[in-house]
C-alpha cells in the first residue's frame, strides 16, 4: 500500500496530521500555522523556510515566549515573536511595515541628549525588558522636602501635519503613575497618564490616541499618538513621575522613582516593534513575507483562503489600513482582503478582480474591528468564478453572484500582511473548493 507524504498508520488507520485545519472537511493544500509551527506547501509537508519568502534589509526585534525583547538578524523572519493574551504568551509571526526611531538614545536617559527636571536623577541600574543587567533606568527625585515635578524631555525635528507616535517601557519603583507630555507641536499638545500597576489609561489629552501594552515582567509599554500642526517643526517630549492620576506634583522626599527603558518616536499612527538606537536615528527595514507559486494550490474554478491573527491599527481614514493578504498579478487582477476606514472603522473588505471586472462584499460598509493594539481578527473567504463571500469572527456576510470568472493567479505569488503591523497566528489556503457559508462561520470561529 503506498502512503502520501502527508499521511501516517496508527493502530491500522491513516493519520492525516493536517486534518485539524480543514475548511469544509477539506485539508488546505497550503498552511503555514505559526503558533503550533506546521507548515504544509501544495499538499506536501514543509518547513517555513521552505514555504515562505521573506526579506527584510536589517534587524529588528521581537518578545521572546519569556516577554524578554530579542534581536532578530537582518533579512531573519519573526515567527517566534509572541504577544500577552491577557493569561499567557502566544507565538505569533510580526510583519510590518518600515519605520524610523527619531530618538538618538533610545535607553540610555543619562546621554546629554536627555534634559532632566526638578530634582530627578537618573542611574542604569535596573534589567529592562531586554533581560539584560543594568540596560534601564531609574528616574528618582533626590528631593530632601517640599513638592514638585521629576521628569526628563527629549527635543525632536519633525514633520508637518504628520501622525507621530512616542513610545516608551516603563514600570512601577516607589510611584506606580507616569505622566508623558508632547509640547510645542500645538495641535498635538496634551498629557497622558498611565497606571503602572494596573496596566490602565487614566486622563488622556483630547490630542492624544493612547495605548499601554503588558510586557511581562510588571514592564507596560505606553504610547501616545499625536498629529504635529502645519507650521512648527521641532518640539519636546517630557516624561514625568506622577504620584497618582492627572498628578504629577511629588514629595520631594528622595524615594520616589520609576523604571524607564526603550523610548522610541516615529512617524506612525501606532506604536510599531522597538528600535534601539545609541547615537543616531535607527530606520527598520519593512518585511516583505510571500509563499512562491509553485506552492500554492490555485484553481480557476473555486479558492477559500483563512488567516487569523492580532493586528495594531488606527483609523487614519484611509482606503486600506491594513491587508490581509494580496494575490495579483496586476490591478486588472487579483484577490484580496483588507481592512478599510475610510468610512467608519474597521471595516473587513473581500475583493476580487478579473480582467478589470471588480466584485466585493460586503456591499453596505460595516464596522467590525475597533482599532487598537493586537486587536483579534479571524477572516475567510470564498473566491469562485461565479460568486465571492467572505466571513468575520464566525459570521459570514451576504454573498456577491456577480462574479463570472476568477482571475488567472496560477503564476502569482501570494502576497500576505504586505500593509499594517500584523501579528499572524495561521494561513490556510484551499484550492478546488469554495466553502459555504456556514464552512466559513465554523473557519473562522
Amino acid at each position: 500500500m503506498r502512503i502520501g507524504l502527508n499521511t501516517s498508520i496508527v493502530g491500522g488507520s491513516l493519520i492525516n496530521p493536517f486534518a485539524a485545519y480543514a475548511i469544509g472537511g477539506q485539508t488546505p493544500q497550503t498552511i503555514a500555522d505559526f503558533e503550533a509551527d506546521k507548515y504544509r506547501a501544495d499538499g506536501t509537508t514543509s518547513t517555513a523556510a521552505s514555504l515562505l519568502t521573506h526579506t527584510r534589509a536589517g534587524t529588528a526585534t521581537y518578545t521572546d515566549n519569556t516577554g524578554t525583547l530579542q534581536t532578530a538578524a537582518s533579512g531573519e523572519l519573526r515567527k517566534d515573536n509572541h504577544i500577552w493574551n491577557g493569561s499567557a504568551w502566544v507565538k505569533r509571526c510580526l510583519v510590518e511595515p518600515q519605520s524610523t526611531n527619531l530618538v538618538t538614545y533610545s535607553e540610555d536617559f543619562t546621554n546629554a541628549s536627555w534634559s532632566k527636571f526638578g530634582t530627578a536623577t537618573l542611574a542604569l541600574d535596573v534589567t529592562g525588558p531586554d533581560g539584560q543587567a543594568n540596560s534601564a533606568v531609574t528616574l528618582q527625585d533626590s528631593g530632601a522636602g517640599g513638592t514638585g515635578a521629576v521628569a526628563i524631555s527629549v527635543n525632536v525635528t519633525v514633520s508637518t501635519s504628520t501622525a507621530y507616535t512616542f513610545s516608551l517601557f516603563a514600570k512601577a519603583d516607589q510611584l506606580s503613575w507616569i505622566d508623558l507630555r508632547s509640547f510645542n507641536f500645538t495641535t498635538g499638545d496634551g498629557e497622558t497618564y498611565f497606571d503602572l500597576g494596573s496596566g490602565a489609561i487614566g486622563t488622556s489629552a483630547a490630542a492624544h490616541s493612547a495605548s499601554i501594552e503588558d510586557f511581562g515582567n510588571g514592564w507596560y509599554r505606553c504610547s501616545i499618538t499625536f498629529t504635529t500642526d502645519a507650521v512648527d517643526t521641532a518640539g519636546t517630549i517630557f516624561v514625568y513621575a506622577a504620584e497618582a492620576n492627572s498628578d504629577r506634583t511629588l514629595d520631594l522626599d528622595g524615594t520616589s522613582s520609576i523604571l524607564l527603558y526603550g523610548a522610541q518616536l516615529e512617524a506612525s499612527s501606532v506604536p510599531t516593534s522597538y528600535i534601539p538606537t545609541a547615537g543616531a536615528t535607527v530606520t527598520r527595514p519593512a518585511d516583505a513575507l510571500s509563499i512562491d507559486s509553485t506552492l500554492l494550490p490555485y484553481d480557476s474554478t473555486a479558492m477559500t483562503i483563512a488567516m487569523d491573527g492580532e493586528m495594531t491599527y488606527a483609523d487614519t481614514d484611509v482606503g486600506e489600513e491594513i491587508v490581509w493578504f494580496k494575490w495579483e498579478n496586476s490591478t486588472s487582477n487579483r484577490v484580496y482582503a483588507y481592512l478599510y476606514t475610510a468610512v467608519g472603522t474597521g471595516s473587513p473588505i473581500f475583493r476580487q478582480v478579473a480582467s478589470g471586472v471588480v466584485d466585493q462584499v460586503p456591499a453596505v460598509i460595516t464596522d467590525d474591528y475597533s482599532p487598537g493594539i493586537n486587536v483579534p481578527f479571524n477572516i475567510a473567504s470564498r473566491n469562485t468564478s461565479s460568486d465571492l463571500n467572505g466571513a468575520i469572527d464566525g459570521t459570514a456576510l451576504t454573498a456577491n453572484t456577480t462574479p463570472t470568472a476568477l482571475p488567472d493567479l496560477s503564476a502569482t505569488d501570494f502576497q500576505i500582511a504586505p500593509k499594517g503591523v500584523v501579528n499572524i497566528k495561521s494561513l490556510r489556503i484551499l484550492g478546488g473548493y469554495g466553502a459555504t457559508d456556514a464552512e466559513l462561520e465554523a473557519a473562522t470561529t
